[in-house]
């Protein structure tokens, strides 16, 4: 029985070196490929760097927009007019029936 446990032993030992080497093997192609994946930034003319000029575009133009297009502002002026519509409506509210002593009855 002492040469099947050796025999066992060794066998065990061997699969457990097989696949550390393909462990290794397969850490190793995933960092390949991912320098590869990443080069595209770092190339010439790699569609992640077009992408990200694209995006800057876009972001520049959507800051100037706000700053000289007003729209704010306005919708600012036109918030503060509502809130001014409603006050006056909860004070007629709240007056009640002064209120409705003045409307028309209803037919």
């Amino acid at each position: 029985m002492g040469d099947f446990e050796t025999v066992m032993k060794m066998t065990m030992e061997l699969l457990g070196v097989i696949l550390l080497a393909g462990a290794c093997f397969g850490v190793a192609t995933a960092i390949r490929t991912g320098w590869k994946r990443g080069s595209a930034i770092s190339g010439p003319g790699g569609d992640t760097r077009n992408q990200l000029a694209d995006l800057q575009t876009r972001i520049d133009e959507l800051e100037r927009r706000a700053l000289t297009s007003g729209e704010t502002n306005a919708q600012y002026d036109r918030i503060a007019e509502l809130e001014e519509r409603v006050d006056f409506a909860e004070r007629l509210l709240a007056k009640g029936d002064v209120v409705r002593e003045r409307l028309p009855e209803a037919r």
